[in-house]
C-alpha cells in the first residue's frame, strides 16, 4: 500500500525455537517493480515491545513508533543528507522533526466507521478486496 504496487518478489524465513512447528519469529523481504524494497521482522520472543515503521526516501526518513510512550514523539521525520563529494559517502545527520497528527483518534474506531460508511453509501473502501488479495498473496509467499 505504501508503494502503491504489489511486490514482485517475496522471501520469508521463520525461526522456530520454543515449540516445534510454531514460528517464534519471522523475517520477510519484499522487492517491488519500481525497485523499492521492504523488510518486516516480527518476534514474540523479544524482551521489549516494539511496533515501528521506518520509511526511507530520497530526501528524508519517516519513523512511526507506536510503542513510544510520549505520544507527541510517535511520528518523526529525519532529513539526513549523504555527502558523496569525497571518496567515501559521509552521513550528515539532521535533528528530528516531530510531526503532529490527531492524537485523540482511535484507529480501530475509524476503520470500523469507514467500513460502515462504505456499506451504507456503496463507496469503495480505502483497502478493498483487490488489496486484500494482494496482501494474502504476499503472506502466502512469505510463508
Amino acid at each position: 500500500s505504501l508503494f502503491r504496487e504489489t511486490p514482485s518478489e517475496v522471501l520469508g524465513r521463520a525461526g522456530t525455537y520454543v515449540t516445534r512447528g510454531v514460528a517464534d519469529e519471522h523475517h520477510v523481504d519484499m522487492t517491488f517493480p519500481s525497485g523499492a524494497r521492504a523488510h518486516i521482522f516480527a518476534s514474540w520472543l523479544h524482551p521489549y515491545k516494539e511496533q515501528k515503521l521506518v520509511v526511507v526516501g530520497e530526501k528524508a526518513m519517516a519513523v512511526f513508533e507506536d510503542s513510544e510512550a510520549d505520544k507527541a514523539r510517535k511520528l518523526r521525520l529525519y532529513r539526513h543528507v549523504i555527502d558523496t563529494s569525497g571518496p567515501v559517502p559521509e552521513p550528515k545527520k539532521a535533528e528530528e522533526e516531530l510531526i503532529a497528527y490527531d492524537l485523540t483518534a482511535e484507529p480501530l474506531r475509524a476503520e470500523c466507521q469507514h467500513f460502515i460508511d462504505c456499506c451504507t453509501t456503496g463507496a469503495t473502501p480505502l483497502t478493498d478486496a483487490t488489496e486484500g488479495l494482494a496482501v494474502l498473496a504476499a503472506l502466502v509467499a512469505a510463508s
